[in-house]
């Protein structure tokens, strides 16, 4: 009863780690070969990364490509979300009202931090009023 247990507990420990592997490549997106996930999560050892990235290969989470010795793993595609154009077109016109804004922002920033503030506009006067003074 006791290896059972054991073999169940472990099975667990697996199942946590293929997610953890799943999410990785589906956050980062891009095409990894086993080296690079180990890099990237060095918590685990190789061996065991190799058996999640191949469960999540057969379960169709991952594609597997073969370059001659080296297998690079991409997340399948289609499983991310479809946009629609309209919805693209919408944000790139607010990205571009957002970036006029931003533009506008930063020239006030300059301009005003530029001119002189009320100390120092002071300061001036007096120096100006000195040198006036002595002339």
């Amino acid at each position: 009863m006791q290896k059972y247990t054991f073999f169940l507990d472990k099975r667990v420990i697996i199942c946590r780690f293929t997610g953890e592997v799943a999410r990785y490549f589906e956050k980062e997106n891009r095409p990894f070969s086993l080296m690079d996930v180990a890099n990237a999560l060095r918590n685990h050892g190789k061996t065991a990364l190799a058996k999640a990235i191949d469960e999540l290969v057969e379960e169709e989470y991952l594609k597997e490509k073969v370059y001659g010795k080296q297998k690079v793993y991409v997340y399948d595609q289609s499983k991310l979300p479809v946009f629609d154009e309209d919805e693209l077109k919408l944000l790139d016109s607010e990205i571009t009202t957002l970036s006029h804004e931003l533009s506008d922002c930063d020239l006030e920033l300059k301009r005003i931090s530029s001119s002189l503030t009320k100390e120092e506009a002071e300061r001036k006067l007096m120096e100006t009023e000195v040198e006036v003074m002595f002339l």
